[in-house]
């Protein structure tokens, strides 16, 4: 029996899905839908991404088995702790008082999860990921709204780890995955495969169509227009026409900010690991700008390439070029119910938040079982009962074979020892008992002389 298992990015310029369907203990990706969240007169911001996970599920009739979604970064912090024992039991009693002193709201406001990054036998490195309450009921009164009740809610740049567990072409030493964005760029730091630091920046494409808007004085449907249609940042829109060399220049201002924050990043990171981020892996929406390696290659002296999560033999989708960019927080969240608890999490729907669809599914699936123990007992009961009467008739008809062959071969005996197959053998064994006397008594008999 197969499962379909979906991963919801709740991006703020469309809804993404990630459907992979298991069965046999293998995966493959069977469908990406992206639904574009459109704003109106008298619709909220949540209103409108409602509608937009709602059309998802509708237009492509989604039945999901099990939902993974994450936090989105804007609603995240992140913070790496360095603790001084490694014990599991340790870091769980201390991880929350521990944050208290960076946290200005009380515990009893947040809510709190973290990862192991690193550990030895004297001191343990943690990746903590905190968002407040009210964030939290606010993003499940969201899902809830739209008929969708997630099994995970996890933390978006700790889930874009996940990604990197498919077999992507890793570089060496240090080096950063940017997911840039509508309102927000993601800054996740790996070694290898595994999550080093995660930080969200809020800066993105978003930014980018302001500023074009103002540089051009046009409308922000106009700018976001013109972004996608002539925007450029490589060096081929220095000789380009008028228009295009004011919309590459009003484009570079917001990534000057986002390069900024890059830089930040990887210094720190410096600092306090000790290790240099050698490379970077673009993706997201914003990647999708033309040139927009180049520059990014250019300004901050590293090596620039785009992120593939779908050049894999489980990726059955008909056309998949559209999607790469976008699809990787989407794929990410669906790729963590494949692994499930073989690798870390931060997962938010615990204690009073905790998923109730657990509950719900074991007494689904105690009903299946009573209505299969119900079903194999009625079949048992038939079986048996049609095997009895047809083997209590066979019994009759030897039991008649071999009281009448006895009658025969002992015609002396009496009808009362024929009464049942107890008292038959009974008999015979008798017989044979008293036959048994006789031929040793003949044996030992002496024999007898004649005289003449």
């Amino acid at each position: 029996m197969s499962e379909k298992i979906l991963g919801i990015d709740r991006g703020s310029f469309s809804i993404k899905v990630a459907e992979i369907e298991r069965h046999m203990g293998k995966f493959q990706l069977v469908g990406f839908y992206e639904q574009p969240v459109v704003t109106a007169e008298n619709v909220s911001r949540e209103q409108a991404e409602t509608q937009a996970l709602q059309k998802l599920f509708e237009e492509y009739n989604l039945k999901p088995d099990h939902i993974y979604t994450a936090l989105p970064g804007q609603l995240t912090s992140n913070r790496v702790i360095d603790l001084p024992f490694s014990d599991f039991k340790k870091v769980d009693q201390t991880i929350e008082f521990e944050m208290e002193n960076y946290i200005p709201l009380t515990l009893e406001e947040m809510l709190i999860d973290y990862i192991i990054l690193n550990s030895t036998k004297t001191e343990s490195r943690v990746l903590v990921s905190y968002s407040t309450k009210s964030d939290f009921v606010q993003f499940l009164n969201f899902m809830n709204t739209a008929n969708v009740d997630p099994r995970f809610v996890g933390s978006e740049t700790v889930e874009l780890g996940n990604v990197m567990k498919l077999g992507v072409l890793q570089p060496e030493g240090a080096y950063a995955l940017i997911d840039i964005g509508h309102e927000k760029t993601n800054i996740v730091i790996f070694i290898g495969n595994q999550l080093q630091f995660s930080r969200t920046v809020m800066f993105g494409g978003k930014d980018l169509t302001q500023s074009i808007a103002d540089a051009l004085n046009v409308p922000l449907d106009e700018a976001e227009r013109l972004k996608v249609d002539m925007g450029h940042l490589g060096s081929e829109a220095d000789s380009a026409d008028a228009t295009t060399r004011a919309i590459s220049d009003a484009i570079k201002k917001p990534m000057d900010d986002i390069l900024l924050s890059l830089k930040q990043t990887f210094l720190s990171f410096q600092q306090t690991r000790g290790e240099v981020v050698q490379a970077l892996l673009l993706c997201g929406g914003t990647s999708r700008l033309p040139g927009i390696d180049q520059y990014i290659e250019k300004e901050i002296h590293k090596n620039v390439s785009f992120l593939d999560c779908l050049d894999f033999p489980f990726n059955h989708l008909a056309d998949s070029s559209w999607c790469r960019p976008v699809a990787v927080t989407a794929l990410s969240l669906a790729y963590r119910g494949i692994l499930g608890s073989t690798i870390r999490d931060v997962q938010f729907r615990r204690g009073e938040f905790a998923y109730q669809g657990e509950v719900k599914d074991l007494v689904s699936l105690t009903k299946q079982v009573a209505v299969l123990l119900g079903v194999i007992f009625v079949f048992a009961s038939v079986t048996f009962g049609a095997s009895y009467f047809s083997l209590k008739g066979k019994a009759k008809s030897q039991m008649a074979k071999i009281t009448s062959t006895v009658q025969e071969t002992l015609p002396d005996i009496p009808k009362k020892s024929l009464s049942s197959p107890n008292t038959i053998l009974s008999t015979l064994n008798s017989k044979i008992s008293e036959a048994e006397d006789k031929r040793k008594r003949l044996k030992t008999r002496r024999p007898l002389l004649f005289w003449k």
